[in-house]
């Protein structure tokens, strides 16, 4: 629980960090377009960061993509050890279960083992253990750490155009939900099939 707790944590904060990133991207196109925008900027112009350092120009353009970049690598390496720390957590659940699995089939009486087929209680501990971390854990825990950054990018856009963001969600989230129906049938008989 405590190792869930931690890695929500990771999550919500890799979730920020990618969009701090991305969010930072057009902000830099607009100033390689246009360099004067520091200049008429009323915040910048007065005593900020870039007069204390007396970055001017190019050298101010230069340590700003040095920032990006290196702002963005970050992020993607915390991305990269969030998805893995979310498979190796994964996995340990599943082992678990798999174990536990195993341990109830043990303790379970000699007629239990007469009446079920063995290479029945094989298959669950191995297979079925291994595809329940495969196809429901796994994909629960990285769809829970999309759900953080769309969320940070929906409350985001929201601020930024209202209108706009709504009318899209709701475009994507109806395109999305009859894509959906129409491929239920086909998902329900492939997962009775596959069990």
């Amino acid at each position: 629980k405590k190792q869930f707790i931690g890695l929500q944590i990771l999550m919500v904060f890799s979730s920020l960090l990618e969009v701090i990133s991305l969010s930072l991207i057009p902000l830099y196109l607009n100033y390689a377009n246009n360099p004067e925008l520091i200049e008429s900027n009323s915040f910048l112009k007065e005593e900020s960061i870039f007069r204390v350092l007396s970055f001017e120009g190019q050298t101010l353009f230069g340590y700003l993509s040095i920032g990006l970049i290196f702002l963005i690598v970050i992020s993607t390496l915390i991305s990269i050890y969030t998805v893995s720390k979310i498979a190796s957590f994964a996995a340990k659940v599943g082992t678990q279960n798999g174990d536990r699995l195993y341990a109830r089939y043990l303790g379970q009486g000699w007629l239990f083992h007469v009446t079920n087929n063995t290479s029945k209680l094989i298959n669950n501990i191995s297979t079925e253990a291994v595809r329940a971390t495969d196809l429901v854990i796994l994909p629960i825990l990285l769809l829970n750490s999309k759900i953080v950054l769309v969320t940070i990018v929906f409350i985001a856009l929201l601020g930024y155009n209202f209108s706009i963001t709504t009318i899209s969600v709701l475009i994507f989230g109806l395109s999305y939900f009859f894509i959906y129906r129409k491929v239920k049938v086909l998902l329900s008989k492939n997962g009775k099939d596959l069990s």
